[in-house]
């Protein structure tokens, strides 16, 4: 009877368990996972790491968080410049691999100094890592990307240099190029930077930072020692049926229910969908537009409190909108992808304004205008507005070499940076041509 009273304690013991694992399991796994938590296999799991002293706060991966890449990633050993661009998978993998020493970067900035363009210049004859922007991006929003938590740093980056300083490692950065420099010292070792550098296996690209025929364009341009080849590119034609998947998900997107929605078709041929006031236009394939009605509340950006700081607001706000853009860049298909290009703010309507471009293999396709590819309004704590140009881009035949850098670079005025670009003036193929910022 006591072996039998023994089995039974046991077995009740046994599904006492079980129930506990399945509570966590449903309730702390769902509320770790809508925080972005890195989560252990289950509550013996992180038994174990209690244990074991193990920290639960863990960095998320850079690729799942940020909402845009460098163009271009370079690391120099004060004698070579190894490049990484025009490959947008060696690109992000690059920078993954480089961002724990960004994050402790962002971590420790500390003593903000204005620098001149000569101490900026020098710092990039050094051991040096080296970032370029397509735009500038907010310091806070990429230490919250990289897993840097309370960072208190000032400014945002269209350029980034971690280079040797008087034994430590200094951060220069510009927020405009050309545009004035600063810098932060940081608590990074010379001897990491350094094993970055090691570690860093090249591509095969190489390029310098100075040279003849290049003086007056900004130091931030990357001179190539071989002329890059580039794809063509051609847009090619999406067709949003009615009722098909696509067009659901377009409608599902925007918080419309594809099976209830009423709709009409206006002379031009504009598919609208109407729900509470609130209207989605699907215009000639290609564009998608999103208005809130007079009496609609919008999209409702969760997380967002009236007491937080406007960086804060900024950050969940561009995450908001980013879902969104995911959506629709799985939708289109093709090469290339959406990148955070800026956000406004507009204190007297308190209204933000995100913009996303779009690009291919780390180059930035530009319409007309410099129009962006998408655009979102933000008031109130909700999207009242977005349109998303819906252009899918297809990589075809190498196009061959660019004009010569230096030829290009005769016409570029004082203090440009020179990069690469597509321009799509829909007008058939698309060639990458090199680009003066002015």
């Amino acid at each position: 009877m006591k072996t039998r009273e023994t089995i039974k304690n046991v077995m009740l013991c046994v599904l006492f368990l079980i129930m506990i694992e399945l509570i966590y399991s449903t309730l702390v796994w769902g509320v770790w996972k809508a925080q972005g938590r890195d989560l252990p296999d289950s509550l013996v799991a992180l038994a174990i790491e209690k244990l074991n002293g193990k920290s639960e706060i863990q960095h998320t991966s850079v690729e799942a968080k940020t909402a845009v890449y460098p163009r271009s990633v370079a690391l120099g050993d004060g004698a070579n410049l190894y490049i990484t661009a025009f490959d947008e998978e060696t690109i992000k993998k690059t920078y993954s691999d480089l961002s724990p020493l960004f994050a402790a970067a962002l971590e420790s900035a500390r003593d903000l100094k204005t620098e001149s363009d000569e101490d900026y210049e020098k710092s990039l004859s050094k051991k040096v890592v080296y970032l370029s922007y397509e735009n500038a991006v907010p310091f806070m929003a990429l230490a919250a990307w990289l897993g840097v938590e309370d960072a208190a740093i000032w400014g945002s980056a269209e350029s980034i240099i971690l280079s040797e300083y008087q034994g430590g490692i200094k951060m220069y950065f510009r927020s405009k190029t050309p545009g004035e420099a600063f810098s932060y010292m940081t608590d990074i070792k010379p001897q990491d930077l350094s094993a970055s550098i090691g570690n860093f296996k090249g591509n095969g690209k190489f390029a310098a930072l100075s040279g003849d025929g290049f003086e007056h364009l900004s130091p931030d341009t990357l001179i190539y020692t071989e002329a890059p080849r580039i794809n063509k590119l051609k847009r090619a034609k999406l067709k949003f049926e009615e009722g098909s998947e696509e067009q659901k998900i377009i409608l599902e997107t925007f918080g419309y229910n594809p099976y209830i929605t009423k709709s009409y078709t206006t002379s031009m041929g504009t598919n609208v969908f109407v729900s509470n006031e609130s209207t989605v236009s699907i215009k000639n394939d290609t564009q998608v537009e999103y208005r809130a009605g007079a009496d609609s509340a919008g999209i409702k950006v969760a997380g967002l409190s009236p007491l937080e700081e406007r960086t804060e607001t900024e950050i969940k706000v561009i995450e908001a909108v980013r879902d969104i853009t995911d959506r629709a860049s799985k939708l289109i298909g093709g090469d290339g992808d959406f990148f955070f290009r800026d956000i406004m703010y507009d204190p007297d309507k308190d209204m933000y304004t995100v913009r996303f471009g779009r690009r291919v293999d780390g180059i930035s396709v530009m319409l007309e205008n410099e129009e962006a590819f998408a655009v979102f309004e933000i008031q109130n704590s909700s999207i009242v507005y977005a349109k998303i140009m819906l252009y899918r881009y297809e990589k075809i035949e190498t196009a061959g070499y660019l004009m010569p850098q230096k030829q290009a670079a005769a016409a570029a005025k004082k203090s440009s940076p020179m990069f690469i670009r597509y321009f799509d003036e829909n007008s058939g193929e698309i060639y990458p041509v090199w680009y003066a910022k002015v």
